[in-house]
């Protein structure tokens, strides 16, 4: 009990007590001025890739070489590229292109589909700290080798 009075103990407790009431502070402004979902946020899902195509045939992009396809999504640091295989019909993700790039790339040499065959090409959109988008989200454009 007599611990309890002295004034020594009352200093005591309530240096401990601002100590514990700035630590909380700057706690607290560590959360406002880096908030934790901050870092873990992607950007927006890229717009519809466009190709620059030789021509357009009931709305089937046809190529006869190099085309350059882009897409846009606001607040991307860079892009992913991918490709599907060769296909007649639907085609997913198959090999990445490229994993840093501006919202424009140039498809050439075995990146192109085969004659005769088309490909899907995907963007991703990636942050600064490269939170991307996912290939499954993202719409695809197709391109047919004239």
């Amino acid at each position: 009990m007599r611990a309890a009075r002295d004034p020594r103990f009352a200093r005591r407790n309530l240096n401990l007590n601002v100590r514990l009431a700035l630590l909380v502070m700057v706690l607290c402004l560590h959360a406002i001025v880096f908030p934790a979902d901050a870092a873990a946020a992607t950007p927006p899902v890229p717009s519809q890739p466009s190709a620059s195509c030789d021509a357009m045939v009931n709305g089937q992009c046809y190529v006869s070489g190099a085309f350059s396809i882009s897409a846009f999504s606001s607040g991307a640091h860079h892009y992913k590229v991918c490709r599907s295989s060769d296909t007649m019909g639907w085609g997913g993700c198959s090999f990445v292109m490229t994993q840093n790039t501006g919202s424009t790339y140039t498809v050439s040499g075995s990146n192109l589909p085969s004659d005769g065959f088309r490909r899907a090409y995907y963007f991703s959109a990636c942050d600064s700290a490269n939170n991307c988008t996912s290939w499954g989200d993202n719409p695809e454009a197709y391109v047919t080798m004239d």
